[in-house]
């Protein structure tokens, strides 16, 4: 598998804009009149100038542009951010994943071909559903048609892996329309799917019309049928869980992505954008992490960028046996499990004496078992995979 080594760390980069706020949808994301990409694009890069300190102990893995739109930003732009983190960050994998995201409607072989150029190897698009009924209804610009042309683009500008989103539990959604999309996009050689439930965010535009009666999602039973077919739908195609909403082909599993859920550094950049920051040893009896988020109104960021002043929103420092408890909630969501005395050594707490109740429970349910030190979901836990987080909490 593609799973980032310890000692790594991954960056995030937030471009906060879009041309049209989807209904589903709370991402800090902005809908302007004209893009301030200039500006933007300095603010982040003098906001990387300061944090660039805090993460040289560690070797640069993988770089991700989400958003937002990040395909809006231009070839320019996302160039000078890629050349700017591999110059402060020298120490890089010999493999440097970098990914951007990318609406159908800006999936054009024009652009795509230069944004290779610059040094984006892995496309994500953002396809939500190829059905054109359901695409109105949660206010995507592009068509069924558009996307697959654009993974098609995609394939032929040269990216090394390209990912589609895809959602279920959309309004008026039923298990044929989900189950056509998965082999759609299977038959398409996509090689990587991140497919998400839809969650109704308060808020939300979608929120306020389900509530009110406009809108009609489909009943739990159709979701879970619907989430029962994913597996064995993609197999065939090479298509298999890695984590809980991520399926991939061997050898394009997101790095970027495992990077979270196995607990490594991340630095955040951008309007809203978190960082982690763990001590480099946990030797210290009173050793700590730190979350950072940054501001979060685009205008605000950008404007403290460019004076060099601050653009942390919030600090939080996160102590040894709550990092614990994070690290068994998502690292029991890739599938590969959690090596327990490996923790262990890492945070010099014995995570099997902590939380042998809940892990013994866990067992005798059936919805975790033991390889050895290794502590994974069964196929039972992982269908109930929230259930099993929250024993942890």
């Amino acid at each position: 598998m593609n799973i980032p080594a310890p000692g790594t760390f991954s960056v995030y980069v937030h471009f906060p804009y879009c041309e049209v706020r989807c209904t589903y949808c709370d991402f800090n994301t902005y809908v302007v009149d004209n893009l301030p990409t200039k500006a933007y694009t300095k603010a982040v890069l003098t906001e990387l100038d300061s944090r660039r300190s805090d993460y040289e102990a560690w070797t640069l893995t993988s770089i991700y542009f989400g958003g937002g739109t990040p395909s809006l930003w231009g070839p320019s732009g996302v160039g000078k951010v890629i050349s700017a983190l591999c110059e402060a960050f020298p120490r890089q994998t010999e493999h440097l994943e970098i990914t951007m995201e990318c609406n159908p409607s800006e999936a054009k072989l024009e652009s795509l071909a230069q944004y290779v150029d610059v040094g984006v190897e892995r496309l994500s698009i953002g396809v939500q559903t190829l059905d054109d009924v359901l695409l109105r209804a949660v206010s995507r610009r592009h068509t069924g048609a558009e996307a697959l042309a654009g993974l098609m683009a995609a394939r032929e500008a040269g990216f090394r892996s390209i990912s589609a989103d895809l959602m279920f539990g959309l309004p008026g959604q039923t298990t044929a329309q989900f189950v056509s999309d998965l082999r759609v996009l299977a038959e398409m050689s996509v090689d990587h799917l991140s497919v998400y439930h839809l969650t109704l965010e308060p808020g939300t535009a979608m929120t306020r019309e389900v509530r009110a009666g406009r809108l009609q999602l489909p009943d739990d039973d159709a979701q879970a049928d619907m989430w029962e077919h994913i597996a064995p739908t993609l197999m065939p195609y090479g298509l298999k869980f890695y984590e809980v909403s991520n399926l991939a082909r061997t050898g394009h599993e997101s790095r970027h992505n495992s990077s979270y859920w196995l607990g490594r550094p991340y630095l955040g950049l951008g309007a809203g954008a978190h960082s982690f920051c763990p001590p480099t040893d946990w030797s210290n009896l009173n050793a700590y992490a730190t979350r950072r988020e940054n501001l979060k109104h685009h205008r605000n960021y950008t404007s403290h960028a460019l004076r060099s002043a601050s653009v942390t929103h919030g600090l939080e420092r996160i102590e040894r046996d709550a990092h614990l408890r994070e690290r068994l909630f998502t690292g029991l969501r890739h599938l590969p499990g959690i090596d327990i005395d490996a923790l262990t050594r890492e945070l010099k707490i014995d995570a099997r004496e902590v939380f042998a109740g809940p892990i013994d429970r866990l067992v005798d349910q059936g919805l975790v078992r033991w390889r050895g030190s290794t502590l994974s979901l069964t196929s039972k836990g992982f269908t109930y995979a929230d259930s099993v987080a929250s024993a942890f909490f």
